[in-house]
This record gives structure tokens, C-alpha cells and sequence, in this order.
């Protein structure tokens, strides 16, 4: 009677444990704010000289008749004008990132990532909002509507009226003189058109992936993310279909070909046919009435031309990202990640050089000259909420609280520290591979992705060309692994030697650096001792493996990657939509999504649950994950029962929330994510160029699970449970006895030896439970 009344009295003290830890988990006050950047909204100011105007990101610039200039000032959820005086405006949007307006006032209208334009014979402006699935048109009489699509990311709707069709990322537009406008509908890989009547229908692709169809009908070709498009007097269209590194040709009778580009990435000079030239990417296109095609050889930082003879030489950009030559020949200038393209048919060709957030000129003699847009404001030694952030990517916290971030198009890494002042870390805002040996500050990174710390401050850069470099904490940069090549090669070899493809990165806490090779499909390692060896994915794209060897599984992929102290690897493997896990005896399971992208799930299991291509997580107390669940615009968590819900976001993209409950917020594409030792959660929401920070969060501590003084625990599955429960735990079994909560003991059983034990409780009625395991742990769990 003693041992049950003991055990009556442990239930009941954890019992009121419980209910009280609860209860202070929903009393806490649960707090979003940002931390650094600023809205898009903070950069407007109108009236000025466009030459000192802040446009973030423009993609887009046409020319109306009169001789203004029209911006797609997308990071501003603007469309800028520019008049013949050289003064900006605002010619469309409130600068909140949403929909609506239409029917009112153009300048009273939320856009959302407008990255194309067009303008007709009558000077009505069609807009590719792709954020909104929609494109709309601005009248003259600077009224706006929507011309196409029903908000709804999705492929339907040919053959009837194209308000009602479903577009996904629509990414450009081009209207002909017979007034038919065609959509460069991106994420559907095709090319729609709605007839001067409003029918929408499909000239051009499938709507999957590929590249097929040269010399036959278009309708019956693949494109792969087509992103730019143009019309030529005649009505042939050109297509931007950027991941087959091509430009195609769809000509009047409806058949495909290609006209520039092999498909094999890369760039092998000009004077050639231009068939034979490689591009990188190409995002956007124009023609002018003279035959000459203009390419946005976005990822080659150039200006490509193909004239009426078909041969293609370089019109602008050396082909190092970055800024300068303003005043001298475009050939020599560095141009950073070209968008939109607009000749003006009088020799002069306009184009938004994109991550260097300005519109550039090309005169007809070849000089280039800005004529829109400075300098990004750094910010540097000051408020990080006053600092401009171009793309913040990854980031990971050190033991002081202070958080480093990458930025891919910037060029550095950059360190906020705990007081909220924002610093330069790494990088000198030059895409290059330069200055092991010397300070990082003074280095030239190459497109910085993922960030990671060691317990010594070490911090670790991955960087798109192959390299991972090393900071020190005294601020010197040298290289740790990769040999320059981008790509998958050296397994069972020194690192420094090897070809690797990292987009994410964890160091654990005995110095063993986990990688994530997204475009390479592979989970590696490099020990201490410096060798890499692959321990997930067989380097094919998919999704299989579950239960089986990790290095038997496909990934699809993956990006996020983190380790527990069990040595336990979980996994984003976003374009699966789930999160992975490989055990330190090299098995895969799924702990998170179902393959679908979507949105499901919450207030259930976290398997059955679905995400939507989850970029980052981050491993938080208790063992919970945080997920910064990218397209559905919610950072989620999972808790060690297996359990998923929203902790902050409303689904819908947008920026708002500041000072409130965080999941009364807005966001748009978080993306890193991290959390510190009080349990405060930092995240990059990547639509709108800022850090936010939760705090007042805690995780909770879900039914099935307590920490007891002797850091043993044990994790009851499912829960709440059924006719059978599952109990893992860290130690090895050799009695279990459960009770109800006034202490009867209604299952007694020993000598288990093992650290899994399925438990029969269907004799069990409805009600609250307790395990004690080896009389020294007591676990709660509930029966339905």
C-alpha cells in the first residue's frame, strides 16, 4: 500500500505539473516583432530624382509613347514612373504586399511581385502580378482591373473567360497589334494567350517540365519555367524558358524551335550562331522592329544579343556580378542578375539590373548610364531595422545571442548582434573567391548561402561555387572544404578536395559538419579528421526509402539540415514537402508532411500533415521542430508526440503584425530560421526582405513526455493513444507499471531489456494514465 500511495502522490504532484506548465505555456504573452530590414513601404519617396530613388528589385521597365518609363519596382509593391523630367512617382500600388483595388485607382491597389509588363497601342499597362496569380491592366485614366486568373495557383481554365482561369507565378506578359495578350505562366511551364474577346487558351507547352517539341506544334512541346516572353510585328513569340537555358521560338503556324542556347549551362563566348552559345538561365526577352532578340542572361550577368542573321555577341556585362561602369562602354561593366528588357526602337535599350536595385541605360553608342535606383543603404555599425537586407537567406546564433545571416545577391554575411546593431561579418559585396588569408570582411564571397557555428565561434560559409569557407573569431577567412567545382565528387576523401553542392549546413557539437547538397539529391559528412562520405540520398531526385538505408533513399532537394545530441539528422527536403530523418544507425523515416504541398494538418500528426516546400527548421526545446513552412507563409512546430501546429502566420502573404500575437501575422516565405537559449525564435521572412523575432514563445511539452532530474526521458506514441501505445526510451526496460491518476496500479510487467515495448491497453477505459519506468521515471499519457 506504501509503493501505490507513492505512486498516487508522484501522479498527482505531476499531474498539477502539468496542468500548471500548461497553463503558463497559454498565459505567456506571445510576441512578433522585426529585427532587422524594413518593409518595402519604409523606401518610397516620390517626386525626387529618379538617379537617388530607392527601387528594390525592380524586374520590369516599359516605355509608353509620351516617352515615360514605367518600373516594376517589385521589392516596393510598386509600379514606378519616371517622367521625361527624370522625377519618380508612384504609378501603381500602396506598397502593401496583397490584392485588391480593382474597379479604384491604381495607386490605392495591392500588388504582390510584379515581375513583367507590356503596354498596348492605347496605353493600357498589363501588369504580371505573380504573387497574386493574376495579371491586371492599368488604363490610362490609371484605373486597374484584373485581366486574367482567379487568384487560385493552379492550371484550368482554357477555353473560357480568363478572370476565371487558374495561373500559377505568372512571370511576364507581351501583347501583339491584334491586341491578343500571351501570359509566360511560369510555374505551369507554359504559354497562355487571352484573345482580344478575354478567352484564355494555351499556345505553348504542357504544364509539366521538360524539353521537347522543336519542329512540331508548341501545344505538343515542353518548357521548363518559362520567364519572360515577347511578341515581334509579325506574331511570332519569343519564350525565355530559362531552366532549359534557352530562348524558343514559337512562330505564326503554331510550331517550336529553338533560336538561342544548347541547353548546356554555361557561357562559351560570341560571334557564333547563336544556337550554339550557352546561356545561363535566361530570364527575360525582347525584340526589336529591326529583328534584334535581347536576352537577360540572368545568371551570366550579361546582355545578350541575337541580330537578323542569327548571331549572338555580348551587349552588356562582363560577366561578374556586381556594380559599376556607369559612363564607359556596357561591355566592361559589371551588371548584376538582368531582368526586363525594353528597346525603344531608337537605339537606346532600358533594362532593370536587378540585385543591383537599378534601372540601367544603353545608349547607341554602347555607353550604360543608371538612370534609376542607388545603392542598397548597408547600415552598417547602426539599427538594423534601418538597414536595407537584399535576399537574407540562412542563419544560424551564436552562445552570445548574436544571429549571422547570408545574403546570396549581396555578397556577405551579415551579424546582428543581441542589441539590434547590424554589421558586416564576411564579404566585401564583390560575387568572386577571393582573400583566404586575410580578413573576411575585406574577401569576395561567391553567392554565400548557408551559415553555421561551431562551439569554438568558428562560423562556416557555404557559397554556390563549392567552397565552404571558414571565419575565425578574429576575423580571418580561409577555405575548410570544396575545390571550386560545383558538383558531387570525392567521397572517402579529404573535403578541401572535393566537389560539393551545399545549400545547407550544421556543425554538431563534436565537430562533425553535416551537409545538405539540394541540386545534388545527398545528405554528407565531414568528420573531424576532414574526410566527406555521403550518408543520405543516391543522388537522383524523388522520394523513397522510408524505413530503409538513408543512402538507398532519393531526396528531392534538400535544403535545411540539423542534428539532435543523439546523433539523430532531420532533414528539409523541400520539393518532397516533408521533413526527413536519419538515425545514427543510417535510416530514413519521414517525421513531417506527406509529399503533397499543401496545407493540412494541424492539431494532428505530423506525418499525416501537409507542407508546402519547407526551406529551413530548427531544432528547439524538448526536442521540438520548428519549421519555417515557406509557401503556406507559417512557421510551424512539431512536438516530440508527433504533433503539428501553427505558431505564427495566418497563410495568407503579407507583412503585418508587428507588436501582436504572431499568429494574427502576415508573413511571406520564411525562410531561415533559429532560436536562442530564452527561447526566443528568429526567422527570415524572405518575401519581404526582414528578420522577425517571436518572443514569448514556449515550446510545449506535449502529453507523452517529462523530464525527470536524472535527464532520462520517454516518449509515449500515439497520443493520445488508443488500444495499443508504443514507449521509446533513452534506457534499457526492465519494468513498467502504469496506474491511473489516484495511484492503482492496473498493469505491472518486467524484464523488458529493451528501449521499445508496445503495451496493450484496450481493457483500459477513457482517462489520464501514468507509466513508472525502472521506478525511477513517471510519463503521462491520455486514452480516447
Amino acid at each position: 500500500m506504501a509503493y501505490s500511495k507513492t505512486i498516487r502522490q508522484k501522479a498527482i504532484r505531476l499531474l498539477l505539473l502539468s496542468l500548471t506548465a500548461m497553463y503558463a505555456v497559454q498565459s505567456r504573452a506571445q510576441i512578433i516583432t522585426t529585427m532587422a530590414g524594413h518593409y518595402g513601404a519604409n523606401n518610397v519617396v516620390d517626386s525626387i530624382p529618379a538617379t537617388v530613388a530607392r527601387i528594390v528589385a525592380p524586374q520590369s521597365v516599359v516605355k509608353d509613347a509620351a516617352g515615360n518609363l514605367y518600373i516594376a519596382d517589385a521589392g516596393n509593391y510598386r509600379v514606378r514612373k519616371i517622367d521625361l523630367a527624370g522625377t519618380i512617382s508612384t504609378f501603381a500600388g500602396s506598397g502593401t504586399m496583397g490584392y485588391g483595388g480593382d474597379g479604384g485607382p491604381a495607386t490605392a491597389a495591392s500588388l504582390s511581385i510584379v515581375t513583367g509588363m507590356c503596354i498596348d497601342a492605347a496605353g493600357n499597362i498589363y501588369l504580371a502580378d505573380a504573387g497574386n496569380n493574376r495579371v491586371r491592366k492599368i488604363t490610362p485614366a490609371a484605373l486597374i482591373t484584373t485581366v486574367a486568373g482567379n487568384g487560385t495557383a493552379g492550371y484550368a481554365g482554357d477555353g473560357a473567360s480568363a478572370v476565371l482561369a487558374n495561373l500559377t507565378s505568372p512571370s511576364d506578359v507581351a501583347i501583339d497589334i491584334s491586341g491578343n495578350l500571351y501570359i509566360a505562366d511560369r510555374d505551369n511551364h507554359c504559354i497562355r494567350k487571352v484573345n482580344a474577346g478575354g478567352i484564355i487558351s494555351t499556345v505553348a507547352g504542357l504544364g509539366s517540365p521538360g524539353f521537347t517539341g522543336d519542329g512540331s506544334a508548341a501545344t505538343l512541346g515542353r518548357l521548363n519555367l518559362p520567364t519572360g516572353i515577347a511578341v515581334d510585328a509579325a506574331g511570332n513569340l519569343y519564350i525565355a524558358d530559362q531552366m532549359n537555358g534557352r530562348i524558343r521560338q514559337v512562330n505564326t503556324s503554331g510550331d517550336f524551335s529553338t533560336i538561342a542556347g544548347t541547353g548546356v549551362t554555361g557561357y562559351n563566348g560570341d560571334g557564333v550562331a547563336a544556337t550554339v552559345a550557352d546561356l545561363h538561365q535566361p530570364a527575360k526577352v525582347s525584340v526589336d522592329g529591326s529583328g534584334n532578340v535581347y536576352i537577360s542572361d540572368f545568371a551570366n550577368n550579361r546582355i545578350r544579343i541575337v541580330d537578323p542573321s542569327a548571331t549572338i555577341n555580348t551587349l552588356a556585362g562582363n560577366g561578374t556580378a556586381g556594380f559599376s561602369g556607369d559612363g564607359a562602354a556596357a561591355t566592361g561593366a559589371m551588371i548584376n542578375h538582368p531582368a526586363g528588357l525594353y528597346p525603344d526602337g531608337s537605339g537606346r535599350l532600358y533594362f532593370a539590373d536587378a540585385d543591383n536595385n537599378r534601372i540601367r541605360m544603353i545608349d547607341g553608342t554602347g555607353i550604360i548610364n543608371t538612370i534609376a535606383g542607388v545603392d542598397r543603404y548597408l547600415g552598417d555599425g547602426g539599427p538594423a531595422t534601418s538597414a536595407d537586407l537584399l535576399t537574407p537567406s540562412y542563419m544560424c546564433i551564436d552562445k552570445a545571442g548574436n544571429l549571422y545571416f547570408s545574403e546570396p545577391n549581396g555578397y556577405r554575411v551579415r551579424k546582428l548582434t543581441s542589441a539590434g546593431i547590424i554589421s558586416t561579418y564576411a564579404g566585401n559585396g564583390i560575387n568572386a573567391y577571393t582573400g583566404d588569408g586575410g580578413p573576411a570582411t575585406a574577401a569576395s564571397l561567391y553567392q554565400p548561402e548557408a551559415v553555421t557555428i561551431d562551439t569554438s565561434g568558428n562560423l562556416f560559409i557555404s557559397m554556390f561555387d563549392g567552397v565552404i569557407r571558414k571565419v575565425t573569431p578574429s576575423g580571418t577567412i580561409s577555405t575548410f572544404a570544396g575545390n571550386g567545382a560545383l558538383g558531387f565528387c570525392g567521397d572517402g576523401s579529404p573535403a578541401i578536395s572535393a566537389c560539393i553542392g551545399t545549400q545547407g549546413m550544421v556543425m554538431d557539437t563534436t565537430g562533425i559538419m553535416y551537409l545538405s547538397e539540394g541540386g545534388f539529391a545527398r545528405i554528407r559528412t565531414i568528420n573531424t579528421a576532414g574526410i566527406i562520405n555521403t550518408i543520405g540520398g543516391i543522388g537522383s531526385p524523388g522520394y523513397s526509402g522510408d524505413g530503409g538505408a538513408a543512402t538507398d533513399a532519393k531526396l528531392a532537394y534538400p535544403l535545411g539540415i540539423q542534428v539532435d545530441d543523439s546523433g539523430n539528422v532531420y532533414v528539409a527536403d523541400q520539393n518532397n514537402s516533408a521533413i526527413r530523418k536519419i538515425t545514427p544507425s543510417g535510416n530514413i523515416s519521414t517525421i513531417a508532411g506527406t509529399g503533397v504541398a499543401s496545407f493540412s494538418g494541424d492539431n494532428g500528426p505530423a506525418v499525416i500533415a501537409e507542407l508546402h516546400y519547407p526551406s529551413s527548421f530548427t531544432l528547439a526545446k524538448h526536442n521540438s521542430i520548428l519549421i519555417s513552412d515557406g509557401w503556406n507563409n507559417r512557421i510551424r512546430v512539431v512536438t516530440t508526440d508527433g504533433m503539428i501546429n501553427t505558431i505564427a502566420g495566418t497563410g495568407a502573404y503579407g507583412y503585418s503584425g508587428d507588436g501582436g500575437n504572431p499568429l494574427s501575422a502576415e508573413l511571406w516565405l520564411p525562410a531561415g530560421i533559429t532560436t536562442d537559449t530564452a527561447g526566443n525564435i528568429y526567422f527570415i521572412d524572405a518575401g519581404t526582405y526582414v528578420i522577425r523575432k517571436i518572443s514569448g514563445w514556449t515550446p510545449p511539452v506535449p502529453v507523452g513526455i517529462k523530464e525527470t532530474q536524472d535527464d532520462h526521458n520517454a516518449i509515449i506514441s500515439p497520443n493520445p493513444a488508443s488500444a495499443y501505445i508504443n514507449i521509446d526510451t533513452k534506457q534499457i526496460t526492465t519494468s513498467i507499471t502504469v496506474t491511473d491518476i489516484v495511484g492503482r496500479i492496473l498493469i505491472n510487467k518486467k524484464a523488458y531489456n529493451d528501449r521499445h515495448i508496445t503495451l496493450n491497453i484496450e481493457h483500459l477505459a477513457q482517462g489520464t494514465y501514468f507509466i513508472r519506468i525502472n521506478e525511477n521515471e513517471i510519463v503521462r499519457f491520455v486514452k480516447q
